[in-house]
């Protein structure tokens, strides 16, 4: 219920994905908030992140990803650019250039699976989900790069965070959250 991504001048989303690419068929949401900052696949070869401010920036799948593996892929706004990492490496971008302060804003709920792209219809990601995490500022290629090199699990204590979700936790359809209330 909390829409956490909306009015955000800077921000890193992240997680741990596994899937093959043939369970992607189309639009296929991820994380974020319908409306303001989108990430998931565009189609079977392309990632994308949607904000309002900058529209689609989209990057080519890398070969590896989809062959049922994990691989820790995020997206970074600063402000000026928005950047796509995979396993670590940020990856060549289709647009991403802007001068904003506010990325977008939305009264839909901040999702993980599904129904980020478009608030009222499925595009649900079919894989699996291990982490993922929503930070308040445009992590540095260094810091994306340590978050890939394995799992981190979020305390609630690192610099920026608005909230992290190990899937591992909890019980039944229980998914606790760090920090708190998110």
């Amino acid at each position: 219920g909390s829409t956490m991504l909306s009015g955000r001048s800077a921000f890193t989303i992240a997680g741990w994905i596994k899937f093959r690419i043939a369970d992607i068929t189309g639009r296929t949401s991820l994380f974020g908030q319908n409306n303001a900052i989108e990430f998931g696949f565009a189609n079977s070869t392309t990632i994308e992140c949607y904000t309002v401010a900058t529209g689609a920036v989209t990057a080519a799948l890398p070969a590896s990803l989809g062959n049922d593996q994990w691989h820790h892929i995020s997206v970074t706004g600063d402000g000026t650019h928005i950047r796509i990492y995979i396993d670590g490496v940020s990856v060549p971008v289709t647009g991403g250039v802007v001068n904003t302060s506010n990325y977008g804003t939305s009264a839909f709920s901040t999702k993980i699976g599904g129904r980020v792209f478009n608030d009222t219809t499925g595009e649900t990601f079919t894989g699996d989900i291990l982490k993922a995490v929503f930070f308040s500022t445009a992590l540095p290629a260094s810091r994306i790069a340590s978050l890939a090199f394995g799992p981190t699990t979020y305390s609630g204590f690192e610099s920026g965070i608005i909230a992290g979700y190990n899937f591992y936790d909890g019980a039944g359809t229980t998914l606790t959250s760090i920090p708190a209330g998110y």
